[in-house]
């Protein structure tokens, strides 16, 4: 079982939220709630770290492993089985973003059937390396964002105008529905259920997870000060924020730092939903690279033949699946705590007798 330590922990509860929050779902919020956008994410924020404290707790408990352990080959594929499905179905979003990402923003002239073929690849390699290369990897990228902003204070400049934030909180039904809209979006922390989670201080998961909440906000706040009433256009934002607006010509740019690091953190976040996968076969048995494979076999499937651009892979998302998504990732570690209670109440009944 791989093990992830709390200093690794503190660094992918910083990670996860921002990386795909921060790339065509600020654009979108925008388009639907206007500068509302940033309460929407705050609240969407908000909800995905409730859910990461459930997770935790049962990580505490023993996760998965745990529930085969105690109750037994059925129960926990019942269980697992919902989990996986919906870590598919936002692995092919998310695939679909990097691609979108690298073929529309990072290179020009360049066809999907490569980049996707690359990173089944290396995804392939993550998911059989496991929790804890993966871990260890989040580690390394943290590295990336001094250098960012170091270049980015040296060579960068930043057109700001920060009343294109305002106002606030004057179309909150309209955020309300985009949070509803885009719910694929939350609850990314899921595969720790797969894994031994180590927590030793909990006040840095508390204070980590407050910086992550901010520094999301923040940064839909600085996309909007930079974009204004043009921000629904402006995807990829985590690359254009990190090239400082910087001239893309001879002269250069600054957005392939930025861009390095998130491609890098974006696979890294698929490639942990793949791993959990192959957690789940070891215990039946089955090879990890096997489950590796068969993943990205199911990427490679829809990404390839039945969704083949982004487009398509949102109008799907967003078509009541969504809630669907929903149900399964707050329902599960509901139904855990249930059984993990059961359980409790047993031994308890026991050492009464």
């Amino acid at each position: 079982m791989n093990e992830i330590n709390g200093r690794q922990l503190s660094i992918m509860i910083f990670f996860i939220p921002l990386v795909f929050k921060m790339s065509m779902l600020p654009s979108l919020l925008y388009a639907e709630a206007g500068t509302d956008a940033c309460l929407a994410v705050t609240f969407v924020c908000a909800l995905e770290f409730l859910q990461l404290g459930a997770v935790l707790f049962l990580c505490s408990q023993g996760g998965m492993h745990e529930i085969y352990f105690r109750y037994g080959t059925l129960p926990y594929v019942l269980l697992s089985l919902p989990v996986l499905f919906v870590m598919v179905l936002k692995s092919i979003v998310f695939l679909a973003e990097i691609t979108n990402y690298v073929t529309s923003f990072l290179f020009y002239n360049v066809l999907n059937f490569p980049i996707l073929l690359a990173c089944l690849l290396i995804l392939f390699y993550l998911g059989y390396k496991g929790g804890r290369s993966i871990a260890r990897l989040f580690e390394l990228s943290v590295w990336f964002v001094p250098v960012i902003i170091v270049m980015g204070l040296i060579f960068g400049k930043a057109n700001l105008e920060f009343e294109y934030v305002l106002p606030v909180g004057t179309n909150l039904p309209a955020a309300v529905k985009s949070i509803e809209k885009y719910l694929i979006y939350t609850f990314d922390f899921s595969p720790f259920l797969f894994f031994r989670v180590k927590v030793r201080k909990r006040r840095n998961v508390a204070l980590f997870s407050f910086v992550s909440i901010l520094t999301v906000t923040a940064c839909y706040m600085l996309l909007l000060a930079r974009y204004g009433r043009a921000t629904f256009l402006a995807d990829c934002a985590f690359a254009r924020l990190a090239s400082f607006d910087t001239v893309v010509s001879e002269v250069g740019s600054l957005d392939w730092i930025g861009g390095l690091l998130w491609v890098s953190v974006a696979l890294l976040t698929i490639g942990l939903k793949i791993s959990s996968f192959s957690e789940m076969g070891s215990l039946l048995h089955i090879k990890g690279y096997l489950s590796s494979m068969l993943f990205c076999i199911l990427l490679g499937i829809f990404s390839f033949f039945v969704w083949k651009n982004q487009k398509d892979v949102l109008a799907f998302a967003t078509s009541g699946i969504q809630y669907v998504v929903f149900g399964i990732e707050t329902g599960i570690p509901i139904l855990m705590i249930l059984l993990f209670s059961l359980r409790k109440q047993r031994r308890i009944y026991a050492a009464s007798l």
